[in-house]
């Protein structure tokens, strides 16, 4: 599997987790870009994209290294308590 490929998997999966807690969101696949999923939020919506650190997968948003939770089944939890339902 290509690291694409991976990025897209994490994010459609944190997509259905998230449909689960009753959170809305789109996935973005443009080509020559990075997958994102944008989650909505009150104000704006919020940008997700899987990224790779080391060995471990991620969930991040903004610039700031605060700003990504690890990829796993407590990620799409943290993620729904930022954003409140649409």
């Amino acid at each position: 599997m290509t690291g694409r490929e991976v990025q897209v998997l994490h994010l459609v999966m944190l997509a259905v987790e998230l449909d689960v807690l009753g959170r809305s969101s789109t996935l973005a696949l443009r080509p020559y870009d990075v997958p994102v999923l944008f989650v909505s939020r009150a104000t704006a919506k919020l940008k997700i994209k899987a990224e790779l650190r080391g060995d471990q997968w991620f969930y991040a948003w903004g610039r700031s290294p605060s700003n990504r939770i690890p990829v796993d089944i407590r990620a799409a939890r943290g993620i729904a308590a930022m954003v409140t339902a649409p």
